[in-house]
């Protein structure tokens, strides 16, 4: 028989998994604190003040707060340190894939690696989940990256490409940190709007605080209503399923747009207890790049075929009470208004592209946000999150 392999070393501390990290914030009471959404231990109320402003850029996972502790020890290495990827594709030295894939993945969701890989390496990952996250915080096609208040009880267009349209809610919300309170804005509902390749105009809707699930509708049928354990919905080329608290739409062979509901950060603090928000996946199954039709929205207009990531305006404000400003400006053709729509499914704006047969990429050369060359596995998947960042 052969001897069994070692053990997998263990995951390091939230704090030390990437490089260049403040002093500050490689103490003891940091580990585990990193992630808004686990901050339960008596020290890491202390560590707070000092850890969050200081590691936000190096906050590796989220993990939901429903997570018991047998979990979150098998399923806290997937994360840290790990390269971008769909959750359930590394294990991170805990077992097997499967294993990972069947117990961790409803809990994880990966940011951007800052130096480290997974334990043990895994296979070359998928092209990168990018994503809109928090407040909303924008991740963006070949690794750009911008903040986006929007406006209350309004509806913006993230993803505009032929024959789909992804649309977001933002309604104004506080959000208390232990020694912080910022005036910001989250996404409260997610709206798409797709045609078949059959012709048929689907409607979806996904609510922050709905309790049944998700809902589909088409004119002249009755609504279906998607809720978690039962099988997808599919009809022609899309499919529509519930997985735990995140809705996915996938368009076969072109788009899986995903909208998840989160706790807020810190929601063991009383005035943050029960309150949801959604964040926001998308991802492109093709050659978004250099579709014909290019695609456009907060989002999809990043997929321009440059290789090369714009960033934006972000919310760079520290002090104890703030109100978020940044619009993505810098990262988005014309202004944050020209995303604006009338209603929730809604597919008209200035940027339109579900009902073209041709558009070209936009103008580069009027946007003055910061560039950088793309990453090699950046562009896959962008997103936007609601938690404001703890900068």
């Amino acid at each position: 028989a052969q001897p069994s392999p070692p053990p997998p070393p263990p995951p390091p501390p939230y704090c030390d998994a990437c490089t260049n990290i403040p002093a500050s914030c490689s103490t003891p009471p940091c580990e585990g604190c990193l992630s808004p959404l686990v901050a339960e231990e008596p020290q890491c109320a202390e560590a707070q003040s000092v850890c969050f402003p200081l590691c936000d850029e190096y906050i590796m996972c989220e993990l939901c707060p429903s997570m018991s502790p047998a979990d979150r020890d098998f399923c806290s290495s997937i994360c840290i340190g790990c390269e971008p990827f769909v959750p359930g594709k590394a294990c991170g030295g805990q077992g097997t894939t499967d294993a990972c894939t069947s117990r961790c993945a409803p809990y994880v969701m990966c940011a951007p690696d800052f130096g480290r890989s997974c334990f043990p390496k895994p296979p070359s990952p998928p092209p990168a989940p990018v994503t809109a996250r928090k407040d909303p915080h924008l991740y963006l096609p070949h690794g750009g990256r911008a903040d986006f208040r929007g406006a209350h009880d309004t509806v913006f267009c993230l993803l505009s490409a032929q024959n789909v349209s992804f649309n977001v809610k933002i309604e104004e919300s506080d959000f208390h940190w232990s020694k912080r309170l910022v005036h910001g804005t989250k996404m409260s509902a997610a709206y798409w709007v797709v045609r078949t390749n059959a012709g048929r105009v689907l409607r979806v809707e996904y609510n922050a605080t709905s309790r049944n699930g998700g809902l589909v509708s088409e004119k002249d049928h009755r609504e279906v209503h998607i809720r978690d354990s039962e099988p997808p919905l599919i009809l022609d080329n899309v499919q529509v399923e519930l997985i735990a608290r995140k809705l996915v739409v996938t368009i076969a062979g072109k788009w899986r747009l995903s909208a998840t509901r989160s706790a807020f950060p810190f929601g063991n603090l009383a005035k943050n207890r029960n309150k949801l928000l959604l964040d926001i996946q998308v991802e492109a199954l093709y050659d978004a790049d250099h579709d014909s039709v290019a695609p456009h929205g907060i989002f999809g207009q990043a997929y321009d075929g440059d290789n090369v990531g714009i960033s934006g305006k972000v919310d760079t404000d520290r002090s104890g009470e703030t109100t978020t400003a940044a619009q993505a400006e810098g990262a988005i053709e014309g202004t944050w208004l020209d995303y604006k729509l009338a209603s929730p499914f809604s597919t008209a704006f200035k940027y339109s592209r579900f009902d073209e047969l041709a558009a070209k990429h936009r103008d580069v050369e009027k946007l003055r946000g910061a560039r950088m060359r793309a990453p090699a596995d950046a562009g896959g998947v962008v997103g936007a999150t609601d938690v404001p960042a703890i900068d």
